[in-house]
């Protein structure tokens, strides 16, 4: 279903106490794959402004996308594919301020239809 006012898909639906139907909609990011570590910070911080922004409008959450291998910055005792942001970060403290999720719950989650914009900077 097609939202008329913001021209985003809608992608789940979550029922609440009242039992009113809510739209959530998901922000999903990334970054070049040879990004270091701060740069992959900054853009986070960049990305929670604009969904607390969206947040205004409708019910949104930012999906975090995993790290990739830190070119920079590896350890031995991390797999370095698809590392979650809960290996460097406390997910709990990161939703202190916006709803966050991990991008391995997001695609764990029920299958949905949602319209995907690409912006790329050169």
């Amino acid at each position: 279903m097609k939202d008329k006012k913001s021209g985003i898909f809608h992608t789940k639906y979550k029922h609440s106490r009242n039992d009113h139907d809510i739209i959530l909609r998901y922000l999903l990011y990334d970054v070049n794959p040879p990004e270091g570590f701060n740069l992959r910070r900054d853009v986070y911080i960049r990305m929670a402004s604009l969904l607390k922004t969206l947040r205004k409008e409708g019910d949104w959450v930012l999906v975090l996308p995993p790290w990739g291998r830190l070119y920079h910055w590896q350890s031995p005792d991390i797999h370095q594919v698809r590392i979650p942001w809960g290996e460097f970060f406390s997910i709990t403290s990161l939703q202190a301020n916006i709803p966050v999720i991990e991008y391995e719950e997001f695609i764990a989650g029920e299958p949905c239809c949602f319209c995907v914009f690409v912006c790329l900077f050169v």
